[in-house]
């Protein structure tokens, strides 16, 4: 049988918490990590209606990608719509996870999948807050093969489409312990060789805290010898926003009715129209990213929640903004993580129903501005 922790585990894999912005709250929000699923629920937001939604489907565990708690939780009381929302969960025994920012910044996360909506190619991190080290840690060979699987588990070693990459060679290890030591091989004062293996994986900076703690809990030495470089290289697999192109160009309102197919049908429209060929997408809010994407190139923005003065400052600098809506443009990643856990782990995923934008009938356009 599968627990929730089961499943939470390998949404880690797919997304490292590590990635999640500081100010984020993701993990198991609602509920037990050993409890028993054999139905999955995923959403975009946890409410009342989502749960009586979990309780039809028979699901013991709904995934959402906007958290149910945003703040430091000092109860759980109907008080609270939030409140109200993890109660009826707890009675109806229903578990709540949350993947947010984590899952916006990973490959194949909310952004990739809203960039494969509107099918652009040669994607790329818009912004990317990537910063690659070099780990170099020596293992006896005796549990090399473990502490190998352990930095991969965590995240350490991908490289493209590939995961667990690590290059080992072998070599001598020496040491003296000192008085107090409890070493696993050799003897306190005197001085010992051991047969070793040098490790090197490449590890984002994001991830270092779960990988160094994964690598020590698999480690059987008491003191771990670790080294860590700063790397030049970016691969720009995670970050915030994407940019790809257009598989050929387009004039602006043949791109907005393919956002309009595509994405949603209600949009808002700031900036003249031009060719397309160059296309930057931030799923949610990604107003901040304006300027990163005209620096990057792009000739139109697709994202949402903007606001007058952000579409001030996109006209100013020649980029064309597309509001979709902070909703629509998260759906296909929401829908893309139900793939994925369908096709992954034996049990039945379901996609919530959806109940349309929170915004009715406010973005309708028929031309740029």
């Amino acid at each position: 049988m599968v627990t929730v922790g089961d499943i939470a585990g390998h949404i880690e894999t797919l997304a490292p918490p590590a990635l999640a912005q500081d100010w984020d709250k993701i993990g198991l929000q609602v509920g037990r990590a050993d409890a028993l699923v054999q139905r999955v629920l995923v959403c975009l937001d946890v409410d009342d209606e989502l749960v009586d939604e979990a309780v039809e489907a028979g699901c013991q565990l709904i995934v959402s990608h906007h958290p149910l708690f945003f703040n430091e939780v000092t109860g759980v009381t109907g008080a609270t719509a939030a409140g109200r929302t993890a109660l009826k969960a707890i009675e109806n025994r229903i578990a709540v996870y949350v993947a947010h920012t984590n899952l916006d910044k990973a490959p194949d996360g909310i952004n990739d999948a809203l960039a494969d909506a509107l099918g652009l190619i040669g994607k790329q991190a818009l912004e990317t807050t990537e910063r690659l080290l070099k780990l170099v840690v020596f293992v006896p060979g005796r549990a090399l093969a473990e502490v190998k699987s352990a930095l991969g588990n965590a995240g350490a070693g991908i490289i493209g489409l590939y995961s667990h990459c690590g290059f080992a060679s072998p070599g001598t290890g020496s040491f003296r312990p000192l008085p107090g030591a409890e070493p696993s091989e050799g003897q306190v004062g005197m001085d010992n060789e051991v047969q070793e293996y040098r490790l090197e994986v490449e590890v984002d900076r994001v991830a270092l805290p779960a990988v160094v703690q994964a690598m020590k809990a698999a480690h059987p030495y008491e003191e771990v010898a670790y080294d860590l470089y700063e790397l030049q290289n970016v691969t720009g697999r995670y970050g915030l926003g994407v940019i790809g192109g257009l598989k050929k160009p387009l004039a602006l309102p043949d791109f907005i009715d393919l956002c309009r197919d595509r994405i949603s049908p209600q949009l808002r429209i700031a900036g003249l129209a031009r060719t397309v060929e160059r296309v930057a997408v931030c799923g949610g809010s990604g107003a901040s990213l304006i300027e990163a994407a005209g620096a990057a190139g792009a000739d139109v923005f697709v994202t949402g929640d903007v606001r007058y003065h952000d579409a001030q400052r996109a006209i100013a600098s020649g980029l064309v903004v597309i509001d979709a809506g902070h909703d629509a443009t998260e759906l296909p990643g929401v829908a893309g993580l139900a793939r994925r856990l369908a096709r992954d782990i034996s049990i039945e995923v379901n996609e919530a129903r959806l109940r349309g934008p929170i915004w009715r009938g406010t973005h309708d356009t028929d031309s740029a501005s």
